[in-house]
């Protein structure tokens, strides 16, 4: 498995399996990482913690900016 489909399943699945909450993103990146490290352990796949950040930096950049979307989109409709 290539590291990078490796972080797209840890990360998708950690999403799905109902530790995250949605109510604390910080909390909710947090839990997500922690899935992810011992994914990627479980897994046998050589994947550093700086890696999974930057994965992780780049995921909470794609929800600030849906989240931006939406809002504005909500507005717009009202």
């Amino acid at each position: 498995m290539s590291k990078e489909v490796m972080l797209k399943r840890a990360f998708n699945q950690a999403s799905a399996n109902g530790a995250v909450r949605f109510v604390d993103r910080d909390v909710d990146f947090a839990v997500i990482r922690n899935y992810m490290v011992q994914y990627a352990k479980k897994n046998d796949v050589e994947v550093s913690e700086k890696e999974i950040e930057n994965f992780i930096g780049q995921q909470m950049t794609k929800m600030k900016e849906t989240t931006k979307d939406f809002t504005y989109q909500t507005k717009m409709m009202n």
